[in-house]
Order: C-alpha cells, then structure tokens, then sequence
C-alpha cells in the first residue's frame, strides 16, 4: 500500500532591419479593405495614393495640435512636430484627453525619420490616441489609419471595422488597440514590435515599389505584399522574350502528326509572334509560412491593355483576349481551333519553367493534354483548350496565393521556438483575492548550447537572460503583463538539458469573463548592456502559447480549496506558494518516485471553543474501464483518512505518496474536506498517469 508522508503548516523586431538588403522591390496580395477602389483576381487595390496628405481639415492650427503639429512636420521639421507632440501627451494624458490622429501620425513619423529612440513612446502614444471617443474632426485620420491597416485583416473583421468607421462607434478605436496588442511579437518588449515592424515596411515599401502608386500605401501591387508578409524568400525578376524556338517546336509535333505540312511552319510561326509583345516580370516566393507549400506571387507589365506594372493573375496575363480569339492552326470556319493563345502559353511556362518548378510542373501537364488532343488528331483544340484554360491557370494560382497569412511578422519567420511547459492553478490570496498561479517551464538548452558553442568558437563570453511571463487580456483588450527574468552565464548554457522555470501570479478582479492568456518564454543574448529600445538584435529564440483561464475561485467567505497540485520527487523541485516540490505538466510520474500533493483551502470557521479542525480524505483509485486495467494484478484503490488543526481559518496541505508497490495505469485522484465546525464539505479530483521506467 501507498504510504504517506504529510507536512502541514498555515498556509498564505521589431525595429526592421533598416531597409532590407535582399529587397529591391516588393509587394503584396490583400483581400481588401473595404474602402473604394478596384479588385483584381480577389485582390483589393485601393485607388488612393498613399500619401500623407490628409483630406480637408479646416480647424485652425491656433487651436488644434495635431494640425499644428502636422503642419511643422509637412513643412520639413518632423523633428520638431514629435517633440511638439511629445508635449501636447503629456498635457493631455493629465487631464484625461486623448487625439487619435497624433497617436497615427507620430508612430509614422518616427518610423520615416528613422527615430528609433522614439519607438517606445510611438507605441504608447498610439495607444494613448485610442483612447478617445471617436469625434467627426477624426473621422479622416481615423478611415486613413484602417484602410493602412486593412491589408492585414481577414474578411470578416474588414467588413465589421468598416461599419464601426460608417458609425462613428467609439468601439472601433477598442478594436484597432487590441488588434495590435494581441499582435505583439515579444511580450516582455515596453514597445509593439509588430506595429513598429508595419510602419517600417510601409516606409520600405513607399521606397522601393514605386512604378505606379495605386495601393494603400502609395507604391505598386508590390507594397501590399510586401507590409503584408515582408521581403519574399526567393525573388526573380527579367524581361519575357518572344522564344520562336519553343513555338516552333509545337509546330513541329503537328508536322509530325502529318495536321500540317512543313512549308507552313515558318508562315505560322511568324503570324503566331505577330501578336504578342513581352513585357517585364518579377516573382516572389515565400516558403515555411503555410503548411500547405510554397506561396508564390507574380507581377508584370502587361504589353496590351492597361499600362502598369501590378498583381498578375496568372501567367497568361501576358497574354492578351485577342489571342485566344484568333486561330492559328485550322479551317476559320468551325467552332474551336487551336487558338494562338495556346502555343504563347506553351512559350512563357517554358521560359518560366527554370524559375520554380510550379512552371515547370504546368508545363508538363500542359505537354501531356497537348499530345493526347494531336494523338486523337484534335486539331479542333475541344479538350486542349479546356485543359489549359487561362481560367484554370488563374484559379490555382489564386489557390496557392490564398495559402498565405494576412499578415506574417519576420519574427514569426525567421527566429526560432523551443519547448515550454505550462501549468494554471487557481488558488485565494490573503491581499489580491482570486489569483491563477501559472507555472512554466521552458527547455531553450538547443538553442543555447547551439549559440554558446558558436559563440565560444568567435572567442565570445555571452550571458543569456530568459524571460518569462504572462500577458492578461479580457475582450481583447490588454489588462497586465507579468514578468520574471532568469540569467545563465556560459557555464549553465553548455548545459543543453538545462530548464528555466518561473512561476507567474495573476490576480483576477473585476468581471472575470471573457479572459485569455498568453504565456511567453523568450530566450535572449545578454550583452551585459542597456537592452536596446528593439530586442530584435538579442532574441534567439520565442515560444508564445494562448489559452483561456478558467472560472477563478469565487472567494464569497464559504469553504472553498485551490487546484490540486501534483509534483514528482523525480522532478527538479521548484517554489509554489508554501511548498517546494518537483511540478508534474503531463501529471505522469514514474514509479520508483514518490507522488508529491498541494492544495490550499480556504474560509474554515472555528467551533464553540474558537479552534479549527477538518478532516481529509485522500483516495487513489485505479480506473477499471478498460480491459488492460481489470486484468492488472496487485492494483488496488488506496482511501486514507486523518484530521488537521490549523491556526486559523486557512491551511495548505502537501505530502508525498510512495508509489514503490504500485502497479502501472491510469488513476484517479479524489480529495475531499469536511469543516468540522460547520458540516460543509469540499472535493476536488485529478487524473494521473503512473508509468514504469
């Protein structure tokens, strides 16, 4: 039989890289916004400029900031329209006021004047602005600031900003607040490092897509993909040329087929390039952003039709209506030729085809319904030209576009995750009433011993700092961040199974419904110097997890007992409240360890005599569902029972449970408090796993 041992006691990024050197140009595919212009292929375009014009704003300068303000920076001086605003903040934060439109324009400003001193108060001047109620003399700025952030939403919150904008609701600031909030890339950052990030692929984007400017942003089809997703994996950009080669060849395989003779070729060679005119390319690739492939995005200038360098839909944008229109090769007078189309399409995907193999692969198929429809002597083109429609072409080119995020931070890409464990329990506490306790355990030894060893070999003796915590939101909205750090000097990062643990209070008062939690672990290098206002430049490595907390203790003076809390003596043991004991994430423990128990409880009354008592059932009984378990020899239910005297109305209990001759399964842990003063009784239960070596 288990024994117990029992111990009681009272209880109580980014700042971007600059400008990105593999970018040259960029751009990106957006599923609209919702607020005037044109969509190409499912993909909104915006038929404003992008400018920092503003629309009419008549209020005086005398007696508007931001105006006067704005007009400092548009004369020149951004300088000195930050710091003038700096000002303004700091007035009007004391006496509770707010003004969106300096929070839009500053966090814009700071970024296009390169003031990266300035992005920590950027954010939090943002932030500020949305605290206003929305007033008409916003309604500007404020249409500028979503259509700017549209490209990164999904359809169904496009449509709902747009109607809050339509409405003038003051919830659409909310909104917009918790839209960056959730989107913070590093937790424990005093900035947002994905609002910051956005600008500065704005201000990238107005830099380097410049052949026209018909998007949000004031660039090219380009920009959008480009602030959506950032600089491509892969890019390739050239000019088509007209390969008569290629089409020749097709022509060759129907003198084959004896559907033409060879005096033709060269007549029909030329009369099949007489209409088509190359134009410019460039192709971007994104790989690892999708589960489902590669995303790949293609833009061009078309030679017919309108002159501008966008978004293509498909390869066969190159290709102008006219061409699948005339016959190249058959009798006029019929319902369906092969169409001079068909053999242009033959031509680009061959030239394409050593740019990624998606060109390649068409190409193939296209070859194969090529000679199925000459070996059946198609030279009608029915089942060719259904096969190798351009509308085909262009619906799986949207298919594949669509795999992509609406928005993807290069922290989401490029920097690395490592295992971390986590625990929530809910217990009372004597000052900040209902709290969840939230245990984590990170595991960053790969990625540590990974740097140390390369670091080492450069003749560099880093320290490493991990930190830990968590971030509390209610509606979306963010309430509290909590945050440990724990330091690792070189010694302790050659340790690759080396754990970091930190234990996070978060106290729940108020309304506790709708709260969300995210738990975050971030593994950074500590140059033993001020931590720059980025910690993109230290970051090696992030794991952020959400989760929903559940329904606090209710703390309404009846009895009431915390969260179970298990723990192994196999474990490295750790701090939780009274006790110090190895905390189980899998609740499975091995055999040849002893099971280590805490609890709380809370609200005991005394009797006659002013004194505390209860009693305590414990009880571990193996589950008899399956097979496996009836057939067990030697498991058997364990039920102990004894009785507490605390000092007062609170008490914890933790003890340890030799598991030596039990057998290997599942179980169930019951345990159950009566108030002896009272009658009241309190139970709670857990599963756990007891597992051979």
């Amino acid at each position: 039989m288990p024994i117990i041992r029992k111990h009681t006691g009272l209880g109580v990024f980014i700042a971007m890289l600059c400008i990105l050197t593999m970018v040259t140009e960029g751009n990106s595919f957006t599923r609209g916004d919702g607020f005037g212009g044109h969509s190409v292929n499912g993909t909104f375009i915006s038929s404003g400029d992008g400018s920092e014009r503003d629309t009419m704003e008549t209020e005086s300068t005398d007696v508007d900031p931001y105006l006067r303000g704005k007009a400092l920076g548009n004369d020149g001086d951004k300088a000195a329209a930050l710091e003038y605003w700096d000002s303004v903040y700091e007035s009007m934060k004391k006496d509770g006021r707010s003004d969106p439109r300096i929070g839009f324009r500053y966090i814009e400003w700071a970024v296009t004047s390169w003031e990266v001193d300035r992005y920590k108060r950027a954010t939090e001047i943002h932030a500020w602005g949305l605290e206003s109620v929305f007033e008409e003399r916003f309604y500007e700025a404020v249409k500028r600031e979503v259509q700017m952030t549209g490209p990164l939403l999904d359809d169904p919150t496009r449509d709902y900003w747009r109607d809050l904008l339509e409405k003038r609701d003051d919830r659409l600031f909310q909104e917009i607040r918790n839209f960056w909030d959730r989107r913070n890339i590093v937790p424990s950052s005093d900035y947002n490092e994905r609002l910051i990030e956005h600008w500065e692929r704005i201000r990238d984007a107005r830099t380097f897509f410049t052949r026209n400017d018909n998007t949000v942003y004031g660039t090219d089809d380009r920009g959008l993909i480009y602030v959506r997703l950032g600089p491509p994996d892969r890019k390739d950009t050239g000019m088509l040329d007209a390969e008569g080669m290629e089409v020749r060849n097709r022509l060759y395989d129907l003198v084959d087929f004896e559907l033409i003779g060879l005096s033709q070729v060269y007549n029909l060679q030329s009369n099949i390039l007489m209409g088509y005119s190359p134009g410019p390319y460039e192709y971007w690739r994104y790989d690892n952003i999708s589960d489902e492939g590669p995303v790949i995005y293609l833009f061009g200038q078309p030679s017919w039709g309108e002159q501008r360098f966008r978004l293509l839909e498909s390869l066969e944008d190159f290709i102008s209506d006219n061409n699948y229109q005339t016959i190249a090769v058959g009798d006029r007078g019929g319902s369906s030729r092969l169409r001079t189309g068909y053999f242009l399409q033959f031509m680009l995907y061959h030239e394409m085809a050593t740019v990624d193999h998606y060109f390649a692969d068409r190409l193939q198929e296209y070859e194969q319904s090529w000679y199925q429809s000459l070996s059946h002597n198609d030279l009608r083109g029915d089942a060719l030209g259904h096969r190798i429609a351009r509308d085909r072409a262009v619906q799986d080119m949207r298919n594949i576009r669509n795999r992509a995020p609406e928005s993807l931070s290069m922290y989401d890409r490029n920097v690395r995750t490592y295992p971390v464990a986590k625990n929530s329990y809910r217990f009372l506490d004597e000052d900040t009433g209902a709290i969840t306790y939230v245990s984590l355990d990170a595991a960053p030894g790969l990625l540590l011993g990974a740097h140390m060893t390369g670091s080492l070999q450069r003749g560099m003796q880093p320290d490493y700092l991990v930190k830990q915590g968590a971030v509390v939101f209610q509606n979306g909205e963010l309430l509290s961040r909590h945050l440990e750090e724990i330091r690792s000097g070189p010694a302790g990062a050659a340790t690759i199974d080396e754990r970091f643990h930190c234990g996070v209070v978060v106290p729940l008062t108020g309304d506790h419904e709708d709260i969300m939690l995210q738990v975050f672990s971030e593994l950074h290098v500590d140059t033993g110097s001020t931590f720059p206002e980025s910690q993109s430049s230290t970051l090696l490595g992030i794991r952020r997890e959400w989760s929903e907390l559940a329904k606090p203790l209710k703390g309404d003076g009846s009895l009431e007992m915390s969260d179970i809390v298990l723990g192994s003596t196999g474990e490295q043991p750790v701090s939780i409240r009274s006790a110090e004991m190895g905390i189980l994430y899998e609740n499975e423990v091995h055999l040849a360890d002893n099971l280590e128990v805490y609890f709380e409880l809370y609200n005991l009354e005394p009797d006659d005599s002013g004194t505390y008592r209860y009693g305590i059932t414990y009880q571990l009984e193996p589950d008899r569902g399956g097979l496996f378990s009836r057939l067990r020899s030697g498991t058997r239910e364990v039920s102990l029972s004894w009785d507490a005297t605390p000092g007062g109305p609170q008490d914890y209990q933790f003890f340890e449970v030799d598991l030596s001759h039990a057998s290997p399964g599942s179980y169930t842990l019951q345990i159950g408090i009566e108030d002896y003063a009272t009658g009241e009784a309190y139970e709670r239960e857990v599963e756990l796993e007891l597992k051979e070596e």
